[in-house]
């Protein structure tokens, strides 16, 4: 049996396209009424006619959505037939309702299932397990997906991930399951930074291949406006009655990532600040350095700020080192850069693999190091006082493309507990260790400089 005989089940163009493909793991950003749940009812009901005794999962963020879904299976399948040896008989027998589970003709079972408790969703797994489809996913905890792939596996079992993106959080982790599937990523311009120029047509971006294309994945991006058995003007009284602004409509009729994460450095404060040239050491100022610590696959920076002396000037970024290598090497730049700058007071990442490293760098020679645990909260507070700072243009750096584009994608997001994060975006070949330093220095000029000055403005000294 090939296809089960349900009018509601009969793709359009677009899910023709998602059908097709031969991805395990099939990503849909889409707006309202496209189809998404028809879509994957659609894959389930035909593989499960296909496989006998085997089980299928509709996993949705809590018991509202779940009923959703259920209501619509039992609307599209409850009054099929399907022909066997002895006859036509029911496709789906009568449902149990108190564990939402539907059996079928030939021992298949399709099980609805909520993500309210999503570390306990993916135990006790069954073995005929085929494929599992999580509705509304940017709405579903991740810890739901990390408990359930592992049931995944013995079988090769496929997953759909359906979703309208999350409108309080669209870079969440269904927005990192979209991006495995993308063979394109957009990397902001590096001759306009985002701003729009000839070299990027305006866009502020340019597509670049994807470094994190998972093969196994595959994703899509619809709008309401594709679904061919929804008029128009329907779209356009849903978008009227519910009032939706431009970004309203651009996430649920469009499906694009939009809303939600907050813009942390403005373009236009960004070009403002970045004036000037690489300075050397003068012995007429004082200085003040922060360093943000490479890890794997990430890149250690060093930022030293000259500290004015008197009023009438700002703070200036008077140089800036990046580079990879091992924690031997790194210690050795670091004090070489420390000492060009007369050994100013300096500001050290000393999270994880750092936390010996202004111990070692003292026993070499360093002096008036500093360590600052990063956790969630100095992160933030030293982030908003450098947020602070650029948006009054009242510190100064020499034009870097490296730190302004870094500036650029990074990104506040807001947890699913309510508490705010920054965060560089995710993918490979995105970075947030030049912000970061730029962060610790001026986190230590509030403390070191800031005082010194007759008109204490700067925000986030404590």
């Amino acid at each position: 049996m090939s296809r089960i005989p349900v009018k509601a089940f009969q793709p359009h163009p677009a899910q023709d396209e998602i059908l097709a493909s031969r991805a395990r793991f099939k990503v849909l950003a889409c707006g309202r009424r496209f189809g998404k749940g028809n879509g994957v009812l659609r894959t389930i009901a035909t593989d499960a006619a296909n496989n006998p005794d085997s089980e299928f999962w509709i996993i949705s963020p809590d018991f509202t959505f779940t009923n959703a879904m259920w209501k619509k299976a039992i609307s599209a399948l409850g009054k099929v037939k399907v022909p066997t040896a002895k006859g036509a008989v029911r496709f789906m027998k009568d449902p149990h309702v108190r564990d939402k589970e539907l059996p079928l003709f030939n021992g298949s079972l399709i099980a609805f299932k909520s993500a309210h408790d999503p570390i306990k969703v993916g135990r006790g797994a069954g073995d005929n397990l085929l494929g599992v489809a999580f509705d509304e996913a940017a709405y579903c905890d991740v810890e739901a997906w990390k408990s359930v792939q592992p049931a995944l596996l013995d079988n090769g079992a496929w997953a759909y991930f359906l979703s309208t993106p999350n409108a309080l959080q669209p870079k969440n982790w269904f927005y990192d399951q979209f991006i495995l599937g993308q063979d394109k990523a957009h990397a902001t311009c590096e001759s306009c930074f985002g701003n729009g120029c000839d070299a990027c047509g305006g866009l502020g971006y340019q597509l670049i291949d994807n470094p994190d294309k998972d093969p196994e994945y595959q994703s899509w991006q619809f709008s309401s406006y594709d679904n061919p058995y929804i008029d128009n003007t329907e779209i356009e009284q849903m978008i009227k009655r519910f009032g939706w602004s431009e970004v309203d409509i651009r996430r649920e009729v469009y499906g694009e990532f939009v809303g939600g994460d907050a813009v942390v450095f403005n373009h236009d404060d960004i070009i403002a600040c970045s004036i000037g040239q690489e300075e050397a050491f003068d012995q007429q100022y004082q200085y003040v350095t922060g360093v943000d610590l490479g890890r794997v696959g990430s890149y250690t920076v060093i930022v030293t700020i000259k500290i004015q002396n008197d009023d009438s000037e700002l703070p200036r970024v008077v140089k800036i080192e990046r580079f990879q290598g091992s924690w031997d090497l790194q210690k050795a730049r670091i004090l070489e850069h420390l000492r060009s700058y007369g050994h100013p007071p300096c500001f050290i990442d000393a999270t994880g693999l750092g936390d010996s490293m202004d111990s070692e760098l003292r026993n070499l020679g360093g002096r008036h190091i500093f360590p600052q645990k990063l956790t969630t909260q100095l992160k933030v507070q030293m982030v908003n006082a450098l947020i602070a700072a650029v948006e009054g243009r009242n510190v100064l750096w020499y034009p870097h493309k490296q730190l302004e584009k870094e500036m650029l994608d990074f990104e506040a997001v807001v947890t699913p507990g309510g508490t705010l994060q920054y965060r560089r975006p995710k993918g490979s070949g995105m970075f947030d260790d030049s912000v970061m330093a730029l962060a610790f220095s001026w986190w230590g000029y509030l403390r070191v400089g800031a005082p010194q000055r007759s008109s204490v403005w700067a925000v986030g000294i404590g």
